[in-house]
């Protein structure tokens, strides 16, 4: 992703694949009556279901162009209600459930453009689905060959694991899958594709998702951990330069810091400290390698995320982390790079006076660093909007009850958000960096047909 076209990019733009477009949009039709989707009988449903399926499924794996594209909007069309009203959860899990039976055969054709057209169709049902049935499919793209299906993995999990994880006690293979390609691969693509997968779209969706408090618990309990070994992986890269893209980290420190997301942490004080930990040693690796970076946009897009993660620790709540990363939140316009370090360490002592448990980051080797401008488009617009990349409390959410059948999985809807380029409360001030880049507007691989991506 530095300095050239990622190979993910280049996959998917050779198919013709780069953007996501509506369910809905691509069929003129219904191709299964609505009374069906609206129906909570299993035998009727999958009277008609599975054969649709079949036909389908089979045109994905034709040497035709035409016929795998038509397929893949057909499947994913019938995941939503179009013009009619949303279908019934016992519909959508009965699709997905046996959409997943069928694809899992074709995840091992040998064309890979096959596997990567399944894997598409299979992540565009699961954002329409939200069930935990498509699992498999997720498993076995994260185990393929292609890094562009691999990224498709990360989406399906992405609306897979929300179900998984609300529940007390599901068996999850799942996230430490996620977690473990993430870690051993810590790329640009496969970290944003890794944070967006663990992060129960929990900025977009808080206000929204049917979910009780309890079930955020359960659910942010569940994968903050996972969250937390990508970004230490992530942190460990700067021992030796800089981690590819270091703005990946602002999507963490965003996580973690969300008012539920912390408040779910202090039932695991551990947990809590960790995080702080996490961004403490950011804001120093951070500063540092701004000292020693090779030009003035490397610097000043390290001293932004200096200033972001100051914003992120100061909207937690502690008046006392509040007071002592104050001074980091904003750097006027030129500021030496050694002058932000210095306020650094200063802030990181005032944070270990209050909590001993934080431990003085360490020294990094002097060395210059760079970060390479990018040639392909970041995925980061279509996935985290802008308006939504600025750490802030959020209200506590909304409705308390969970739709019938639906085992912890909230049918996908649109939240309120502030229009892009709104400053919601707390936002972190600009850098002497100025608009960060990756708040920018690009095009992205996955851009879906609702803003949240």
């Amino acid at each position: 992703m530095n300095g050239r076209p990622s190979v993910v990019y280049q996959s998917l733009l050779s198919l013709g694949l780069l953007v996501f477009a509506s369910v809905a949009s691509h069929a003129s039709a219904a191709l299964i009556d609505a009374a069906v989707k609206a129906s909570t009988d299993g035998a009727t449903i999958r009277a008609v279901i599975v054969p649709f399926i079949q036909q389908q499924v089979a045109n994905l794996q034709k040497d035709d162009p035409a016929a795998q594209s038509a397929a893949r909007d057909a499947l994913a069309a019938e995941a939503g209600g179009g013009n009619q009203k949303g279908p019934s959860v016992f519909y959508l899990d009965s699709y997905a459930d046996e959409l997943n039976k069928q694809l899992l055969p074709v995840m091992k054709n040998p064309n890979w453009r096959v596997r990567l057209s399944a894997a598409i169709t299979a992540a565009r049902v699961a954002q329409a689905a939200q069930t935990s049935r498509l699992a498999d499919v997720a498993s076995a793209a994260l185990d393929d060959q292609s890094d562009a299906v691999v990224v498709c993995g990360l989406e399906i999990a992405r609306y897979t694991i929300p179900s998984i994880a609300s529940n007390p006690g599901a068996k999850d293979s799942l996230m430490p899958k996620v977690v473990a390609l993430v870690t051993k691969r810590p790329t640009a693509t496969f970290t944003q594709y890794g944070y967006n997968a663990l992060s129960l779209d929990l900025i977009e969706m808080a206000k929204v998702r049917p979910w009780t408090p309890q079930q955020w618990t359960t659910a942010l309990s569940h994968v903050i951990p996972g969250i937390q070994e990508i970004f230490r992986k992530r942190l460990d890269e700067y021992a030796n330069g800089v981690p590819d893209d270091p703005q990946q980290e602002r999507r963490a420190a965003l996580i973690l810091t969300h008012q539920l997301a912390w408040a779910a942490q202090a039932l695991h004080p551990p947990e809590q400290q960790v995080t702080l930990q996490l961004l403490v040693d950011l804001m120093s690796f951070a500063s540092q390698r701004a000292v020693t970076a090779k030009d003035n946009q490397t610097r000043d897009q390290l001293i932004e995320l200096v200033s972001y993660t100051a914003s992120a620790i100061g909207v937690t709540g502690d008046p006392q982390l509040t007071a002592a990363v104050s001074p980091l939140e904003r750097f006027p316009r030129g500021t030496p790079a050694e002058t932000v370090a210095q306020s650094v360490q200063a802030a990181i002592q005032a944070i270990r006076t209050n909590q001993p448990g934080v431990k003085a980051p360490p020294a990094v080797r002097a060395v210059a660093v760079e970060i390479k401008p990018k040639t392909g488009p970041s995925t980061e617009q279509s996935i985290l909007p802008q308006s939504s990349t600025k750490p802030v409390m959020s209200s506590p959410i909304g409705p308390t009850t969970l739709p019938a059948g639906t085992g912890g999985a909230a049918p996908r809807t649109t939240p309120t958000t502030p229009p892009p380029g709104s400053h919601p409360t707390n936002a972190p001030k600009t850098g002497a960096g100025g608009a960060g880049h990756a708040d920018a507007s690009r095009a992205g691989f996955f851009r879906s047909p609702d803003p949240l991506g």
